[in-house]
């Protein structure tokens, strides 16, 4: 498991706990205490069921576009693969779910050009079903996001640039800083091609359908989150289309997982509905707490599960 994570797994992990102690201790630790106090905790085995229920539809989008790359492996694996890919969502961009291409072909021997291709268009639809949400926020609830919309929008033509571009040789350099990700380098060569042929109308829609709905589920469940601690003035609208944009600052910022990018913007947004920004702060640390490490442990598990035993 070491040799598959790597040091530079551990020194993220190290590092956001010291970034989230400095949150919790700037929030007061009085303050801290009493939030989480007044937590319900009989929400928590709702708020992961909801989680959950969302990666289902990430794996049905994923089992969606496998069989459009006429990739066809045993349904258990397929799954255990999918979620494994949550254990390394902490690196740029969530580039390190590029684990499960390496999963892929170690087992099924699934060319890595089709594997990289499917991956990186799940990245695509992640930021266009984000930037879908956060334009409905715009027009439903009149919040002002121009400027992260802006930023969504670059984010996104620049991964249409880098499939129907020959310039990529940038991406290469990038790859090679992370030991995991340089087996990546000819596969990200040979994939754009692939990619075009996966990018039709009907492909298009239902994958970015499936992404909306994992939004609104994830949604709902941090919805859920605040329920739990009482907070009763901000909606269920509001929350989804703010976690959305913090999302989408966090994918642009380019830090490992948007760790303490997304915290801090979602903090901001939720000064907008009158919490405090320290309570927000917390409210936000807890928020990822289910979002993105629950996921990272989840994977972990299923890691540990479909690599083979030594």
């Amino acid at each position: 498991m070491i040799s598959v994570f790597g040091k530079k797994f551990f020194i993220i992990i190290l590092c956001s706990l010291v970034l989230y102690t400095g949150f919790l201790v700037y929030s007061d630790l009085n303050v801290v205490f009493e939030k989480f106090s007044a937590m319900d905790f009989r929400y928590i085995p709702i708020i992961c069921f909801l989680f959950f229920l969302g990666w289902i539809i990430l794996f049905l989008r994923w089992y969606f576009l496998l069989n459009q790359a006429k990739i066809k492996i045993p349904f258990k694996d397929n799954f255990l693969i999918y979620i494994s890919g949550f254990s390394l969502s902490i690196a740029p961009f969530k580039s390190g779910e590029f684990l499960k291409s390496v999963l892929l072909k170690n087992k099924f021997n699934v060319d890595r050009t089709k594997s990289f291709s499917v991956i990186f268009l799940e990245r695509l639809y992640d930021i266009t079903g984000a930037l879908i949400i956060a334009v409905f926020g715009i027009v439903t609830l009149g919040i002002e996001f121009v400027p992260v919309l802006f930023l969504g929008f670059i984010l996104i033509l620049i991964m249409l640039y880098l499939i129907y571009s020959k310039k990529i040789l940038f991406i290469n350099k990038i790859f090679n800083r992370f030991q995991i990700l340089q087996k990546f380098v000819l596969p990200v060569e040979n994939s754009r091609q692939f990619i075009k042929e996966c990018t039709t109308r009907r492909t298009v829609i239902i994958s970015i359908c499936l992404t909306i709905l994992y939004r609104l589920i994830e949604g709902f469940a941090i919805f859920v989150i605040l329920h739990s601690f009482g907070i009763d003035v901000i909606t269920y609208l509001q929350i989804t289309v703010d976690y959305a944009v913090s999302v989408i600052i966090g994918a642009v910022s380019m830090f490992p997982g948007g760790i303490g990018v997304v915290e801090g913007s979602l903090a901001g947004l939720l000064t907008l509905h009158g919490l405090e920004f320290k309570v927000g702060l917390i409210i936000a640390v807890v928020i990822r707490l289910f979002a993105l490490w629950f996921s990272v442990l989840a994977g972990t598990i299923c890691l540990k599960l479909v690599m083979p035993q030594k």
